[in-house]
């Protein structure tokens, strides 16, 4: 009997091995859709990401390695790159400054590994994904060793000087005046400047901080009253001189020396020049009397000696004249000379001193002011150890008549003294105080002739009414007055 088939299919033929037909698998791609296809078609190695940017520079598609070197490129360029300099405490000037001089590096290789990455796609796909979204990456850069020394520099030119805290006596008190300090590059900051410059393409806003008080105000308010003072006379008359001793008062005036410090007089004044405000006045040198800039400023450091010595101060160096002076006895002085010749002192006390000058015609005061007047009474004694005469120089002078001397310097006798400070509590000596030898060598007493000069002959008269045989009176010898 035939079997009826009708209205029933026929089964699927199996591959010997089990595995799906080709018509299988082309029927479960389709069923898979779009998604199929998309994962298909990412291929290849991957890629920096669509849209992203560094230093403008878009990347989209490029390797790591591709982007790497486009990179460093890149950063070549930038780093040569002159980066305008700005301070907003104070002006600078036109200045520029390159990253790669200042030390700042950029770092390829890390920056690299920040970047977002994908794989490649068919046109197809990157259809599907729509347009790139822009993303820019800020550079990584290494700024550990960036180099300040050129800012710092720089800084210190333009900078305003600092203005130093002063403490004056002015109308029978203490006047003070606070310190305002200067700028100083702060080097902390530094990377973090640089940084915003390069991230923004801005200036490079230099930091800057304020350098760090001297004194602080608290301190500055110990000073209050007079420690010890002296004061010395002179002409007014020699008008050069004075203003040179009123020129030097001025710069030391309301000098403050704290704890431990060094007063040191050539440091303060200064060199004597005309552009400093310094005249050419009366000077000694080597025992003899001479014209030089400062003349006069030698009184200016005696008197201030002095002032030290009242205040049981610390002396450091002190050097006498070649000559005595008349403002002070034997022993008292204290000699000064641009450079070498100083006169310095230390504030060893423990709290802070300030050195007042007051510059009045014909007279100069000093004045120690600190926390409290010295309780000592201070005097002084001399000890005379002996004294030699240093004889005449001559020297020649072709102008001068037979017999006819002329003084050029008067020079004077060498004298040897030591100095001792008798420091008493009432009637009792607390110490006494070897203040050592002062010599003063002196000079010779210098005399200009004229060695080559002949005496005048005897002439007969032109016209002479003598009877013969008898001869003129000669002419007198002309002698010093």
């Amino acid at each position: 009997m035939q079997q009826n088939t009708k209205g029933k299919g026929k089964a699927a033929p199996k591959r010997r091995n089990g595995s799906p037909s080709k018509m299988g698998m082309a029927l479960g791609l389709l069923c898979l859709g779009g998604a199929g296809v998309a994962a298909y078609e990412f291929v290849g190695p991957p890629t920096i990401a669509r849209g992203v940017s560094v230093f403008g520079t878009d990347l989209s598609g490029l390797t790591p390695s591709e982007a790497e070197k486009r990179l460093e490129a890149e950063w070549a360029k930038l780093g040569a790159q002159e980066i305008k300099v700005e301070l907003k405490e104070f002006e600078i000037g036109d200045r520029t400054l390159t990253p790669a001089e200042a030390g700042v590096k950029f770092d390829a290789t890390a920056m690299i590994k920040a970047l977002p990455v994908e794989r490649p796609v068919t046109a197809s796909v990157a259809q599907m994904q729509g347009p790139a979204v822009p993303k820019a990456v800020t550079p990584v850069f290494v700024y550990n060793n960036v180099d300040g020394n050129l800012l710092k520099k720089w800084v210190e030119e333009a900078r305003p000087a600092n203005q130093p805290a002063r403490a004056q006596w002015a109308g029978g008190r203490v006047k003070l005046t606070q310190e305002i300090p200067t700028w100083e590059l702060d080097q902390t900051r530094l990377s973090t400047a640089w940084a915003d410059a390069l991230a923004n393409n801005t200036a490079l806003v230099v930091p800057l901080k304020a350098e760090d008080l001297k004194i602080k105000p608290e301190q500055l308010e110990s000073i209050r009253t007079i420690v010890s003072e002296f004061n010395t006379k002179f002409s007014s008359g020699q008008v050069a001189r004075s203003k040179n001793i009123k020129r030097a008062a001025e710069l030391i005036d309301g000098t403050i020396l704290m704890p431990g410090e060094v007063f040191d007089f050539n440091g303060v004044v200064g060199q004597r020049t005309s552009a400093r405000g310094f005249h050419v006045a009366g000077v000694y040198v080597s025992g003899r009397h001479d014209f030089d800039f400062g003349g006069g400023i030698c009184q200016v450091s005696t008197t201030l000696y002095n002032a030290v010595l009242l205040g049981e101060l610390k002396v450091n160096a002190r050097s006498p004249h070649s000559l005595p002076v008349p403002y002070v006895p034997l022993g008292r002085d204290a000699a000064v000379s641009w450079p070498n010749l100083d006169f310095k002192f230390t504030n060893d006390t423990k709290s802070p001193l300030a050195v007042a000058a007051e510059y009045r015609p014909g007279q100069l005061t000093f004045r120690i002011l600190g926390e409290a007047k010295h309780p000592h009474d201070v005097s002084f004694e001399t000890k005379f150890l002996g004294s030699w005469d240093n004889g005449v120089k001559y020297e020649t002078d072709s102008s001068l008549g037979y017999g006819v001397e002329r003084v050029v310097d008067r020079g004077g006798a060498g004298r040897r003294v030591r100095t001792y400070r008798i420091i008493k509590n009432g009637d009792q000596v607390v110490r006494r105080d070897d203040l050592g030898e002062s010599i003063y060598r002196g000079g010779p007493r210098i005399v200009a002739r004229n060695p080559n000069a002949k005496p005048p002959q005897a002439t007969a008269p032109a016209d002479s009414s003598a009877p013969a045989g008898t001869v003129a009176s000669p002419v007198s010898a002309p002698t010093e007055g």
